[in-house]
């Protein structure tokens, strides 16, 4: 799992990565809502701490120039956070959706009858 992760960092093994991310700040890589609209989108709910594109700001190369390796290694751990958080909720959806499931194993009680 650590392979392309340490690949990317310079991290020769999983610990190594997980070190690096603790001194690093995955928000001086990930385009966060604030960036976007300068604050908190009300709207939609969302604070402006939130991550609206995981590596967004590498886009620009003026910036892409001054990020660590420690903040792009926090950055990939929150991502792999995130994806492994979201898998059930995912499966549930799927099998909702295919089934037509009114609760998933993986997810119970976010389907409920109306």
């Amino acid at each position: 799992m650590c392979h392309d992760r340490c690949l990317l960092t310079g991290a020769k093994s999983h610990k190594e990565l997980l070190q690096l991310a603790e001194e690093g700040d995955a928000n001086m890589v990930d385009k966060l809502v604030g960036d976007i609209y300068g604050d908190d989108y009300s709207g939609l709910g969302l604070s402006a701490d939130t991550v609206a594109s995981s590596f967004g700001k590498l886009v620009n190369s003026d910036l892409r120039d001054s990020v660590s390796n420690q903040d792009l290694a926090a950055s990939l751990v929150q991502v792999s956070k995130r994806h492994v958080t979201l898998l059930p909720v995912y499966h549930g959806v799927i099998s909702h959706r295919l089934h037509g499931m009114n609760e998933s194993c993986h997810t119970p009680g976010v389907w409920k009858e109306d």
